[in-house]
Order: structure tokens, then C-alpha cells, then sequence
């Protein structure tokens, strides 16, 4: 059903509202007038014209008497109280938006396997955008990986042998690895240690999906044995306990422990020069505000 002017009056046409009928039809029911709505919109009076009666027939109501005189119906009444606070909505969101984009408020999820190297980072990007919430997860490079993929993380630091191609990966700083003996070890005197220093020794190894266990496994194999752990540490500072308690001998990347009085770090092998720790994530997080802001500080 229609009215004189080919406006449905009943049902609602497909097509839906638009937020820039909307917003035309505040400025129109404002100003009682399509000439003078047009002008503060910067646009044509046929356009303003086309885009309520669009809207009318959107909503299948007519919003506006045209004769004697340009007014609301009392259908147009009941929209205009409405839109007004959609346009209030919107103005809001797009405060939000903007905050969100200048880091004035915000949340940053970041993983890490090696705390050494990622606490510095979070403490500079906290200190340079306080206004955003961090958070952070721990987990090995597998572990992290998958927080990638399920987004659970927005970036993570983490050891890598080489660049995932799947995902956005820079690495900046490339530690090597050693193997950590307790002082009362014979090896404690050896400037370097080669795999066949180490193949009689008891091994301290990480959990499987760690990279420190990967490249070190890879290592040893190439010279021709496959190491077994004695015993399997969750993390590198329980590795480092392990090795300060006498139970064996174990790899660690050089820089991801603090000094122990006990243990002594000596370089182990050659491994690639892919190997490293990078930050990765996902390639379309590098869009993100935060994420880039967090890249700048790496890159500084």
C-alpha cells in the first residue's frame, strides 16, 4: 500500500535504514527545510530530497508533511527521538574508535617463551602508552603459536629456528645456544663444548614444542647421536635449577637467564642464523594500533 507519493505505508521495503538517511533526516527535521539541510550537509537539495524520500520508503512511514508546510508526522516524531539517539551512539562510538586508534584507552595481549627479552619491551611500551591494558600469556614457541592462530594473543615473543611463512615474524636478537653445567662439573673448564662433550652426560631438556630443545635435539643428531632426556624441565628456570641441583647438563639460548652461582653457561655447536627470537603474529595484526606501536619500540 501506498500513499499519493508512492511511499509505502505499510511493511518495510528491503534495503534498510541507512546511518546516512539518518543523518540527513536530523538535519532535515532540525531545519524544517531541504534547501537549508543541503547547504549544512554540503550537498544538492535533489539529493537531500532523494535520500528521505529513500528513507520513507525504507520504513514504509512517511517522516514529513510537505504541504502547507514542511513538518514532521507523528510517525517522523517517533523516529526523530529514536535517531537522535542512534546519532548520540555513533558519536560515541567514533570517540571510541578514535581513542582506540591514538592508544588513548586500549588492551594489548602479548605471549612470550622467553621473559628475558620480552618483559624489556612490555615495560618501554607501558611506560610510552600507559593508557593501554597489557596483558600477557607464558607458554613454549608451540603453545604460542596456537594463541596466534586462535587469537587469543595479539603478538608473541618467542625463540624460532626459522620464520614461519604463515605468519608476520621479525626477529630481533639472535642469542646463542649453551649448556649449562654445575661449577663442580669437569666440563666447567672448557672454553666450548662440542655434542660429543655432552653425549655421556645426563641431560636436562625442556618439554616437547620448546624451540631450545629443538635446535639443540637437531644439533646433536647431526653429530650422530639422538640425545634422551633424564629428566624433562617445564621451563628455563627450572632447567637452571635442575643443573644447579647436580642432576645433569642442559641447553639454555644464551640471555634468558640471569646469573646463578651455581651454573655456568658455555657456547654449544653452531645452529642456523634463521634461529632466533622474532615477534610474530598474525600478518593482518600488523594493522592494529597497538601492535604497531609495540613494533616501533622493537625496532628502536
Amino acid at each position: 500500500m501506498t500513499d499519493e507519493r508512492g511511499i509505502r505505508t505499510a511493511g518495510r521495503k528491503e534495503g534498510g535504514i541507512t546511518f546516512g538517511g539518518i543523518a540527513t533526516f536530523m538535519k532535515v527535521a532540525e531545519t524544517l527545510s531541504f534547501s537549508q539541510a543541503a547547504k549544512a550537509l554540503g550537498v544538492s537539495q535533489p539529493s537531500v530530497s532523494v535520500q528521505i524520500a529513500t528513507l520513507e520508503t525504507a520504513c514504509g512511514l512517511p517522516l514529513f508533511n510537505r504541504r502547507p508546510r514542511l513538518e514532521l508526522t507523528d510517525y517522523g516524531r517517533e523516529f526523530f527521538h529514536r535517531a537522535r539517539a542512534v546519532i548520540s551512539r555513533m558519536s560515541e562510538l567514533d570517540d571510541v574508535m578514535r581513542d582506540l586508534r591514538e592508544l588513548r584507552r586500549g588492551k594489548l595481549t602479548i605471549g612470550f617463551s622467553t621473559p628475558h627479552y620480552a618483559m624489556p619491551l612490555v615495560a618501554k611500551f607501558m611506560a610510552t602508552h600507559p593508557s593501554v591494558d597489557i596483558a600477557t600469556r607464558l607458554g613454549n614457541t608451540t603453545q604460542l603459536i596456537e594463541l596466534i592462530a586462535d587469537c587469543k594473543v595479539d603478538l608473541g615473543i618467542m625463540s624460532l629456528p626459522a620464520p614461519n611463512p604463515g605468519l608476520f615474524c621479525q626477529m630481533f636478537a639472535a642469542p646463542r645456544l649453551m649448556i649449562g653445567v654445575h661449577v663442580d662439573n669437569p666440563l666447567v673448564g672448557r672454553r666450548e663444548l662440542s655434542p660429543d662433550d655432552i653425549r655421556h652426560q645426563p641431560l636436562i631438556l625442556r618439554e616437547t614444542g620448546s624451540v631450545t630443545r629443538q635446535v639443540f635435539e637437531a644439533t646433536c643428531r647431526e653429530a650422530g647421536f639422538d640425545p634422551r632426556p633424564f629428566i624433562v624441565a617445564g621451563s628455563n628456570e627450572a632447567v637452571c635449577e635442575a643443573i644447579a641441583a647436580g642432576i645433569g647438563v642442559g641447553p639454555i639460548f644464551d640471555g634468558t637467564l640471569r646469573e646463578h652461582q651455581t651454573v655456568r653457561l658455555l657456547p654449544f655447536g653452531t645452529i642456523p642464523e634463521t634461529c632466533g627470537v622474532y615477534v610474530v603474529m598474525a600478518k593482518e595484526a600488523r594493522q592494529l594500533p597497538a601492535v604497531d606501536a609495540f613494533m616501533q619500540i622493537v625496532q628502536t
